[in-house]
């Protein structure tokens, strides 16, 4: 038990003080009794022992003597409510995530905490958030809920850095410890030669066209490629700057505030120059909602050339894709694409891994007639007493080459009689009245 240090022999050279005080048991617990100008007052002391309760009074008459009262100690001290989640949770998104993070982030966390954690933890004191509940909270939203561990990871991640910041604040002594789901990442879809070839013949030639080829060659964001300005295009030097993006409504610098520098290709810029310089955007895109806009663009031309779930990132990955296909270095493609970490980049290296390939191969080019099973035989294989087995090649895609490793896919088309092959044909297609006059 802990008690106060104090000896009988400081106790006694205390001044001696108009008041006076006695250590007493009563009821099974031990009390300080205080007469202090005419007044009764009675402590109870914070251990339950006489040794504790006498060191307990020899505190109160140093408190009397060094201050000449009792005050701080006879005055009721105000309760002072605890804050609750949701309360900090208000202050975080004002004082801290406005302040640091895109509009977009602060539109994504602000939903976060509405839909998933205020209904869970807003009335709920700060300091009374345990590890056990996050647990509890990550099973109700995979089972009950059904969502995904991805999606989860996201909810406790803003849990995480919202209880940090109170520790931060020293409004929070100690946050829980938050533990992440093993989370897989989907699989990157990405379209082949012949989509591409496709998609760019079903395009009409001028803005979308152009719009199309500038992912396919730059890598652009959707929200990068709204953004783009002339003077963003240095065709001196045959640059393209990144520098901002457009987002729901705001403008502001690219994803992880990262400037980048893409060079720009040789037919890339012929058809930048062939684009009428009227607007200080590229591509013209100045309404109040340009997303929407070329994102019904762009399922008209998918849907024109038989691509399944078309869209504008779509050919973001297709870009990266080509680029790890082709043995680029994959700090090149990380610059290139914008990413923060190579991690990021390392979802477009599936597609270049020979070493499986050649794996597989060693299978086909095995010989025939040898049985993989050892029937008492340790020392290795034994002739198999049926027939051969037939050797039938493999019909994957990653054993089969659609192109050479040149860029070569990646051209307008529009040479004179350019015919795509059937059934991607789509000249007798009817797109819509606005879409073959470029933008409107």
């Amino acid at each position: 038990m802990k008690t106060f240090s104090l000896s009988w022999k400081r106790v006694a050279f205390l001044p001696v003080i108009p008041a006076t005080m006695s250590a007493r048991k009563l009821k099974g617990a031990w009390w300080i009794d205080i007469s202090l100008g005419g007044k009764r007052h009675r402590f109870k002391s914070p251990h339950d022992s006489k040794g504790a309760a006498q060191d307990y009074e020899a505190l109160l008459r140093r408190e009397f003597a060094t201050h000449g009262t009792l005050d701080r100690l006879l005055r009721p001290q105000p309760e002072v409510r605890p804050i609750t989640f949701a309360e900090f949770s208000e202050r975080w998104m004002r004082e801290y995530v406005a302040a640091n993070n895109k509009p977009s982030e602060q539109r994504a966390k602000r939903y976060i905490l509405a839909a998933h954690l205020l209904p869970v933890f807003g009335k709920r004191p700060l300091d009374t958030i345990k590890a056990a509940e996050l647990e509890s909270l990550k099973s109700t939203l995979l089972r009950e809920r059904g969502v995904s561990a991805k999606t989860v990871n996201n909810i406790l991640a803003v849990l995480q850095r919202c209880l940090a910041v109170a520790v931060e604040w020293e409004v929070l002594a100690r946050a829980p410890r938050v533990k992440p789901l093993p989370a897989t990442l989907p699989p990157v879809r990405f379209l082949d030669p012949s989509d591409i070839a496709a998609l760019l013949a079903a395009t009409p030639p001028g803005y979308w066209r152009t719009m199309v080829l500038t992912i396919f060659r730059a890598g652009l964001r959707i929200g990068e490629l709204i953004a783009l300005e002339w003077r963003d295009i240095d065709f001196a030097h045959r640059l393209i700057t990144v520098r901002r993006s457009w987002v729901k409504g705001h403008l502001g610098t690219p994803k992880a505030h990262k400037i980048r520098y893409v060079p720009l290709a040789t037919d890339l810029a012929d058809a930048f120059r062939a684009l009428p310089t009227s607007s200080a955007r590229v591509f013209g895109l100045e309404m109040r909602d340009p997303y929407q806009f070329v994102r019904r663009r762009m399922l008209w031309f998918g849907r024109a050339a038989k691509i399944s779930a078309p869209g504008w990132h779509l050919l973001r990955h297709t870009f990266a894709t080509e680029l790890t296909r082709n043995d680029v270095n994959l700090l090149v493609t990380r610059d290139l694409l914008g990413h923060s970490t190579v991690r990021m980049t390392e979802r477009y290296a599936h597609v270049n891994k020979p070493e499986l390939r050649e794996a597989i191969m060693t299978l086909e080019n095995a010989a025939p007639g040898r049985s993989w099973h050892q029937e008492g035989n340790r020392s290795g294989f034994t002739e198999a007493p049926h027939a051969s087995i037939p050797h039938a090649p493999l019909h994957s895609p990653l054993n089969q080459r659609k192109t050479p490793r040149s860029g070569a896919m990646f051209h307008l088309a529009e040479k004179e009689g350019f015919e795509p092959e059937q059934p991607r044909n789509v000249s007798d297609r009817q797109l819509p009245p606005d879409a073959s006059s470029g933008l409107s």
